[in-house]
Parts: structure tokens; C-alpha cells; sequence
């Protein structure tokens, strides 16, 4: 599961690059997936299973922390942009729900064990491409299946109401 986490994110730009590469042929987050296994490992040579869980929290932390603070920035930049969901109370613009929960996340992680911050931060630099090569990787063009006919796009072509349309021919 946290491999996939880090390539969604990835994907989304909240982390690097690198862990949403895929491999050419078996399309698995391969970089995610070795990062989280790496982690896992050298948890569990030390042996200290309690290390490994608080690893485990800090991820959650940072997945916490990344989606309370773009709900906060999305409300500043994108106040127009439709929501499929409102949070109510608001000051000056910012949503209290979200900076209480960067408030909680961050008082819990003043809580973590140095070695478990230090583990989840060695593991967000795993994925770090390696000096010299391109960061801007190009996409890769959508599989054939996945693509509308005779169009080269996927078949949505928009969201009402929070639920996609879809190209009817």
C-alpha cells in the first residue's frame, strides 16, 4: 500500500518524481515499491518493529500533512474552482478544518522517535533521481485500450456534478 501512495502522490506532484516511474512492462511503481520494501527491510534487520510502525505513521503524517495543506492553498489560488464537497468555517478565506488538521499532524509528529522521522525522510529521498539525469521525464502516450476511438484521448470529457461524462460516440 505505500508504494502505491507514493506513486499516486508522485503522480500528483506532491513527491518526487521518481516514484512515479513505472516499470516498461509489468506497469508497477517499481521505485515506490523498492524504496518501500528498502524501508521495510532495514526496519526489520534492526528488529525493532516498533521503529518500523512509526515509520509507517510519519508516511501517513506526510500524506496528512500534503492533502490538509493543498485544500488550504486550492482555497486561495482556485476559490472558484467547483468542489464536490464544501467545508464549512471559513476565516479570511482559509478553511479551519484543514489548518486544525496541520495543527493535529503536526503536534503528533513532534511525538515521533528522531530514527522514525529521519527513516521516513531517507525513504521520500530514495526516489530522488540520480545527479545528471532529466527530472522532466516525458509522459508516456496512453495505452491503446484506454483511448477513445479515433481521438488518441480518454472518453470523459468533463465532470457535472462531480460525476464524469462521458463521450457517448
Amino acid at each position: 500500500a505505500a508504494s502505491r501512495v507514493m506513486y499516486g502522490m508522485a503522480k500528483a506532484g506532491a513527491l518526487p518524481h521518481g516514484f512515479s516511474l513505472v516499470h516498461r512492462t509489468r506497469h508497477t511503481p517499481i521505485r515506490a515499491i523498492a524504496t518501500a520494501a528498502v524501508v521495510a527491510a532495514g526496519v526489520g534487520v534492526l528488529g525493532d518493529l516498533t521503529l518500523m510502525g512509526a515509520v509507517a505513521d510519519f508516511a501517513v503524517y506526510v500524506v496528512f500533512l500534503a492533502v490538509n495543506g493543498t485544500v488550504i492553498i486550492l482555497r486561495h489560488t482556485r476559490p472558484e474552482a467547483p468542489r464536490p464537497f464544501a467545508l464549512r468555517g471559513a476565516i479570511r478565506g482559509t478553511p479551519v478544518v484543514p489548518v486544525l488538521g496541520l495543527g493535529s499532524v503536526a503536534v503528533m509528529m513532534a511525538y515521533l522517535e528522531p530514527l522514525a522521522i529521519g527513516g521516513g525522510l531517507a525513504a521520500l529521498g530514495g526516489a530522488a533521481p540520480p545527479a545528471g539525469r532529466d527530472r522532466a521525464a516525458q509522459p508516456r502516450a496512453l495505452p491503446q485500450e484506454l483511448r477513445a476511438p479515433d481521438s488518441g484521448a480518454l472518453p470523459v470529457v468533463g465532470v457535472a456534478e462531480g460525476r464524469a461524462t462521458m463521450n457517448p460516440g
